[in-house]
């Protein structure tokens, strides 16, 4: 606000650039808390909390707070919109002369895009220690199964890595309807057949299901 003849004057344009900075700095805490938070149940049974809030009101609070900051940009770049249709426009001239770069970015964001969703390192890396963050203990259980590379380990190398034969895991399977192939990821086959990979990982190791 400002003094203009003796009457306080609110400044939109003020409020929303305060807005957008306090809601990007609340959303990026609540989200490095959410990125190294145990699970929901593991935090319910741990009774997790950062500042006196609970997993779930961290969730809230980055759900609101992510949303607000949209908002607040979206009218941030309204009513900047001359300015930024200026840059823009600049921009798109001197792109004739950034071609290779526009292409390096093109190609790193593609890249990065495929390796988070058919993970491959070094972009499961990432996820790796978001889950070794939720589940410490996993850290000392060699078992594929217990970290989030069991999205992407295939029966045989958690058959290997169990000391499981593959032929004897997959006739047991069978016996249970549940279709499998030695090359089947543990997260494809329990999508698949609609059960949860705790219960899998029993049918596998041949414990009760």
């Amino acid at each position: 606000m400002q003094r203009r003849d003796g009457n306080f004057v609110f400044q939109f344009r003020a409020f929303i650039s305060l807005l957008t900075g306090v809601s990007f700095v609340v959303m990026s805490v609540s989200g490095i808390l959410l990125y190294i938070a145990p699970s929901g149940r593991r935090a319910a049974e741990m009774d997790w909390s950062v500042w006196a809030l609970s997993r779930a009101q961290w969730t809230a609070l980055h759900l609101s707070f992510s949303t607000l900051f949209v908002i607040a940009s979206l009218a941030h770049v309204w009513l900047n919109r001359k300015p930024l249709l200026e840059y823009l426009t600049l921009k798109i001239r001197a792109a004739r002369r950034l071609r290779w770069e526009w292409l390096a970015v093109v190609l790193l964001a593609a890249l990065t895009a495929w390796g988070t969703l058919r993970p491959f390192e070094p972009f499961t890396t990432l996820l790796d220690q978001r889950d070794r963050f939720r589940r410490p203990e996993s850290a000392k259980d060699n078992s594929p199964a217990e970290t989030v590379g069991m999205r992407q380990v295939t029966l045989e190398a958690y058959c290997r890595q169990m000391n499981l034969a593959p032929e004897a895991v997959l006739e047991n399977l069978r016996d249970y309807g549940i279709s499998a192939e030695k090359s089947d990821t543990l997260s494809a086959i329990a999508q698949r057949n609609n059960i949860r990979p705790g219960p899998l990982r029993r049918l596998i190791t041949s414990e009760s299901p």
